[in-house]
């Protein structure tokens, strides 16, 4: 029974981490897309300053890796998603397949039927 119960902690638990990180991401994830705004809305507009190619290709640059960075982002929270559901199953299944409170006692009657027979 105790073993039981810790096994239902430590699901909870490890259920709680993985709500966290994914939190965690999901805030990064919102950091990194408004930096990505902010970069481009602070770039120098077309008429602006006339911008030689060196500073152009820079700005593509800096796009790309925005981008980029929003496309690894959503990657690794759908991942965390795929982890903390993973966790979550296996958790149930640790408790469905622990042995329950009954259970030691019978083995013991089978023992002694066993040993008398």
């Amino acid at each position: 029974e105790k073993n039981q119960e810790q096994a239902l902690e430590d699901a909870a638990a490890d259920a709680d981490l993985a709500e966290r990180q994914k939190e965690e991401d999901e805030n990064e994830e919102q950091e990194q897309q408004e930096q990505a705004v902010e970069e481009v809305e602070s770039a120098p507009m077309e008429g602006d300053d006339i911008m030689d190619e060196e500073e152009e290709k820079n700005q593509e640059q800096a796009l790309e890796d925005a981008a980029a960075d929003a496309d690894l982002a959503e990657r690794q929270k759908e991942e965390d998603e795929n982890e903390e559901q993973e966790q979550q199953e296996q958790a149930v299944e640790e408790v469905e397949s622990a042995p329950m409170e009954g259970d030691d006692i019978m083995d013991e009657e089978e023992e002694k039927n066993q040993e008398q027979a």
